[in-house]
């Protein structure tokens, strides 16, 4: 399938970035948005479409997908799309290969036991929001009047979400949950789950070629920002530029809303958790041929 069809009609993404979530891909996005051959929609929602992992969607058909980007001007440009939630979908590797079997695929790797809890720390910001949005008349009002700055990006979640309804469960009972292997919920809440990144690697690779996908470790992105961005511009086929740097600090937005302060978890329950994943680490760099600084 052309990434370029008649002018006039939506383009197809020629890379996708598959995550997992809170791994650096949303900076990501707004930096290879800013390419001059790059072409993407002007909206954040277009960002991550959730096309592939969400069956609602997916049963609207590819044309309902395809909206989600630009359409072929003659100019030539690509685009791209970002929906961390691919990477741990149990359907989503097996979907894109159907419409796309070419494509290519970037993977943002981070420390597993801090990824976890930052998406943790997000998703249990947006249910103390909710609390607040249906119990307290005005509350959306007052939040954003005192931060102007969480009026972009969606970081007031809709008070008539049913994701959320009574007491979440803090991280450590979610770990202690995890880690004696009674994890009941839905893959998309399975925080550590999306950590064992060899598992779902397997079968990414199962249908796409090691040559597609490009796995970047999300501390020497940013520790090493341009220089690991060059190579990313590579992969994804675009001329290597300096590109600007935008810092997605949503879990600071979102405590914020909340009205909690940021709380590490307890020492003892990371060093478990690091144990835990220390042999799933070694399968992974085994299998790429390095480690990363967090091995």
């Amino acid at each position: 399938m052309s990434i370029h069809p008649p002018e006039g009609q939506h383009l197809h993404p020629s890379f996708i970035l598959i995550g997992p979530p809170k791994s650096g891909s949303t900076s990501l996005w707004y930096s290879l948005s800013a390419h001059p051959r790059v072409a993407v929609r002007e909206n954040i929602y277009c960002k991550e479409p959730s096309f592939f992992w969400r069956d609602d969607l997916y049963a609207r058909g590819i044309e309902s997908y395809l909206r989600n980007f630009p359409k072929n001007d003659g100019s030539g440009r690509i685009t791209f799309e970002c929906t961390q939630n691919y990477f741990s979908s149990p359907d989503a590797y097996r979907r894109i290969h159907e419409a796309y079997p070419d494509m290519k695929l970037i993977v943002v790797l981070r420390d597993p036991v801090a990824r976890a809890y930052s998406l943790y720390t997000h998703l249990h910001m947006d249910a103390l929001i909710l609390r607040k949005l249906r119990e307290e008349p005005g509350y959306g009002e007052r939040i954003l009047a005192r931060y102007p700055e969480l009026a972009g990006g969606g970081y007031l979640p809709d008070p008539n979400d049913e994701l959320y309804n009574g007491e979440p469960a803090s991280f450590e009972e979610i770990a202690e949950e995890y880690l004696g292997g009674r994890c009941s919920r839905h893959w998309a809440l399975d925080y550590l789950g999306m950590s064992e990144y060899v598992r779902h690697i397997e079968r990414w690779t199962a249908l796409f070629s090691r040559q597609q996908m490009l796995f970047v470790c999300a501390e020497e992105l940013f520790g090493d920002y341009q220089g690991v961005l060059r190579l990313i511009q590579e992969f994804a086929g675009l001329r290597p530029c300096e590109l600007p740097y935008h810092r997605d600090n949503q879990g600071e937005l979102r405590a914020k809303a909340a009205g909690v302060p940021y709380a590490p978890p307890p020492r003892s329950l990371v060093e478990k958790l690091r144990e835990h994943f220390a042999p799933l680490n070694r399968e992974l760099f085994a299998f790429l041929g390095r480690t990363y600084p967090w091995g």
